[in-house]
């Protein structure tokens, strides 16, 4: 097995591992309603991935003008493209689902982009050295 799709492997385990905790410590009764809790963590899992997404892409943008192509396989560049990924996906669930889910549509939209793009690099990966 390549190491990409170990670390991808991973990299889903991980997410799995998050959305797990996000729910199991949700906190079951506020007094903004019952799910206030896990839309927090949530949101806050967003502004996170996202700032871990934008940091990778510009590190292997970094690495790729100092023509070396060994980020790619990395864990670090790999996770946050998957968990962006979820995050999108996820989105457009729930704006499927949800009669007033174009709100989170438009927010996880970033989410998914991101993800997208860090694995088509990963995955589509035609540059050598």
């Amino acid at each position: 097995m390549r190491e990409k799709h170990r670390n991808f492997i991973i990299s889903l385990v991980i997410t799995g591992i998050l959305v797990a905790f996000i729910f199991l410590l949700n906190d079951r009764d506020t007094a903004l309603g019952a799910s206030f809790g896990a839309y927090v963590k949530l949101r806050m899992s967003r502004y996170i991935s996202i700032i871990a997404g934008t940091a990778a892409l510009l590190i292997a943008i970094f690495f790729r003008l100092n023509k070396k192509n060994g980020y790619t396989n990395n864990l670090f560049y790999i996770l946050p493209g998957v968990l962006n990924i979820m995050l999108g996906i996820g989105g457009i669930i729930y704006a499927v689902s949800s009669p007033n889910g174009n709100m989170i549509l438009h927010d996880f939209l970033l989410n998914l982009l991101l993800g997208v793009l860090i694995l088509a690099d990963v995955f589509l990966n035609t540059v050598k050295n």
